[in-house]
């Protein structure tokens, strides 16, 4: 019983509604955080923007109670947000799943309302691209992967397709992939060490497709697994030294070592509870003394930002993403020189970006989605997945070499239509009422293959 407790009361610090102030009045935001590249590695905004249904609620293209909005980003000179779609181990696969894309579908309902202020980066290009036009440059990422256990590399490619970029393995509880800091399944029973035989596939695929893994909430044993498996450079996104604060959640001096022989970068957070013993009095220079510990002991080109602005409460003068200034004023009180505050800023996340993603940009999509109408929308009974070839040469008669629909993971009945070049899936009578992935994919006579991807909705 005390664990249960324990766990929920975990849970509801770290994902707590609180206070944003400002920062103070007549404050000039210094040279050298305008010139640097603001990296925030992390923040749970886009489950405070929707309701218990994943309906959008909330807009933060104007002034919220949330910690992060496109204000304060603008305001704070943050250049770059990964914003994470929160999913855990406790929710039913299917509810995992559905609640994932919910908030999926939120993060580009933001994008498409915003489009001369936000744009989703997908590509090492991409921030350089927003910068040129003023844009912040947003980071779809993924935090907590268990319903990928099952489906794994097929549902993992339709994430991607949908511009998920960064994939945390578990959060507290050990899950299908691998086990969290907790050790635990959901249920409280004792976990499998390390990284499962799904979990590695999953790797495997992430460093195919290009996609960031994120050791956040894993277990020692997990980190040495994914350590030793990846190719890639690994990112922490929101933790902290446990040599200052002696938390499950933060990285002993011997994991930060690991982690920068492997070239990855460790995200310092701004959770009070995470940094300090006496979280009322955790302030901007506890952040500060975190970061100096793991830049002493890692390496000052792998410390970085990951605030978990809106997924708990933080120090006070680090209150939300308006406040980011006064972080890289206390670093340069500290005596870094303008170079290593690029670096912690957000220079050595970029670096892990270039690393990691694909150069090559998604290319035009082949099908034309007819239904559902748009992103999200609602498929009403009987639900009908319906999309139409618009490939340049294509002449009525014109079959393509094979075809598929894709529905969260698994390969549904469909037929092709030459004449019209319609794919239609068969009826979808089986699924959840919930949010859902689907893809319409074509492989032509050449050999080179096309996909277009959508999120719908059975009410």
């Amino acid at each position: 019983m005390a664990g249960i407790l324990l766990a929920a009361l975990a849970a509801l610090v770290e994902h707590a509604t609180y206070p944003v102030p400002s920062l103070p009045a007549g404050m000039v935001v210094p040279a050298i955080h305008i010139s640097a590249t603001v990296v925030d590695a992390h923040c749970d905004t886009l489950m405070r923007i929707v309701d218990k249904n994943g309906n959008p609620t909330t807009d933060i293209g104007s002034e919220t109670a949330h910690a992060v909005d496109l204000p304060k980003l603008e305001r704070g000179h943050v250049d770059m947000q990964f914003f994470a779609a929160f999913s855990s181990a406790r929710y039913h696969k299917e509810q995992a799943l559905g609640r994932c894309l919910a908030l999926i579908n939120a993060f580009h309902r933001t994008v498409r309302e915003y489009p001369g202020r936000i744009v989703t980066a997908l590509v090492p290009g991409s921030l350089s691209e927003a910068a040129s036009t003023g844009r912040i440059a947003a980071v779809l990422a993924l935090e907590g992967a268990d319903f990928l256990g099952q489906e794994g590399p097929e549902l993992l490619r339709q994430l991607h397709d949908l511009g998920v970029r960064s994939v945390g393995l578990t959060w507290n509880d050990s899950n299908a992939l691998a086990e969290g800091i907790g050790r635990r399944y959901a249920d409280g029973t004792p976990s499998t060490p390390g990284l499962t035989a799904a979990g590695r596939k999953i790797i495997a695929a992430m460093d195919d497709l290009g996609m960031i893994i994120d050791l956040s909430h894993a277990s020692e044993v997990t980190v040495d697994d994914v350590l030793q498996q990846s190719r890639q450079p690994v990112i922490v996104t929101h933790t902290a030294a446990y040599a200052l604060r002696q938390h499950s959640r933060n990285l002993s001096d011997m994991q930060a070592r690991k982690i920068a022989s492997n070239d990855g970068v460790i995200c310092v957070m701004f959770g009070s509870a995470f940094l300090s013993g006496n979280v009322m009095s955790a302030t901007v220079d506890t952040v500060v003394d975190h970061i100096d510990h793991l830049v002493e002991t890692a390496g000052v080109d792998h410390v970085g930002i990951g605030s978990d602005f809106d997924g708990t409460v933080t120090v006070n003068g680090l209150e939300n993403s308006s406040m980011m200034p006064l972080l890289t004023l206390a670093l340069s009180g500290r005596g870094y020189s303008p170079a290593d505050i690029e670096k912690i800023m957000g220079g050595n996340v970029v670096r892990i970006i270039q690393q990691v993603w694909k150069a090559e940009a998604t290319g035009v999509e082949p099908f034309r989605i007819k239904s559902p109408a748009s992103m999200g929308g609602s498929l009403p009974g009987p639900p009908r997945l319906v999309a139409e070839y618009t490939g340049a040469g294509r002449a009525p008669g014109d079959a393509p070499a094979a075809t598929r629909v894709i529905v969260d993971g698994l390969e549904v009945p469909s037929s092709y239509d030459e004449q019209t070049g319609r794919l239609t899936a068969a009826a979808l009578d089986d699924l959840t009422a919930s949010f859902h992935v689907a893809t319409f994919e074509i492989t032509r006579r050449g050999g080179s293959a096309g996909r277009s991807t959508t999120i719908f909705r059975i009410p």
